[in-house]
């Protein structure tokens, strides 16, 4: 009935003090939330480490589904030693000798709590976090030819392969030549045993 007579004969300004302190409160973000220091790294571990042995593996159950053959999110994938080295759409992703500074460490530790890696499924543990520092600590070394077959398939094909200037081919009627496109021309007339038409 109280609110019913405050209804009926206007707001009480001692109302709109509480509701406006009421919704203050709510909308205020948790004390310290913004200020939280980011997460520590766990150090890198002290043993030495073997890309095939320790990291590949990592790799293929952690990232490959976001980053590998089928699915190359951010322009970025773990499954080729050049397109991970470069880097995708935020840049190079390992900084060798730096771990600390690596943007890949960075995200599967969770310095950062709202951009961590990989974004569903387990998290990485801390012993694997201190495997993948190690490994960028100790150089990065990742040797040449783990890529898988279709991709190596895909750079030998023809577009892929650096430009080059052939020599012109020999020719029995070189006075019909004008330029060495001609010889090609006129090569390949000469291989099917044809003649060039007469000018017009």
């Amino acid at each position: 009935m109280h609110a019913l007579r405050n209804f009926s004969g206007g707001w009480k300004p001692g109302f709109w003090v509480g509701f406006l302190g009421f919704l203050t409160a709510f909308a205020q973000p948790p004390v310290g939330a913004a200020d939280a220091p980011p997460a520590p790294l766990p150090p890198a571990a002290a043993t030495p480490v073997d890309f095939v042995r320790d990291i590949e593996p990592l790799l293929t159950r952690n990232c490959y589904s976001c980053h590998g053959p089928e699915r190359q999110k951010a322009d970025l994938r773990w499954d080729v030693k050049a397109v991970a080295l470069k880097g995708g759409a935020h840049g190079p992703p390992i900084v060798p000798g730096k771990s600390a500074d690596s943007r890949m460490i960075q995200l599967v530790a969770g310095t950062n709590p709202e951009a961590v890696m990989p974004p569903k499924g387990d998290r990485l543990t801390a012993a694997q976090v201190r495997q993948l520092r190690a490994w960028i600590d100790q150089g990065a070394a990742w040797p040449d030819g783990r890529e898988p077959a279709s991709w190596i398939a895909r750079r030998r094909h023809w577009a892929f392969q650096p430009i080059q200037r052939p020599a012109p081919p020999t020719v029995h009627a070189p006075t019909w030549v004008r330029n060495p496109i001609d010889q090609f021309v006129l090569a390949k007339l000469e291989a099917d045993q044809w003649s060039p038409a007469p000018e017009a």
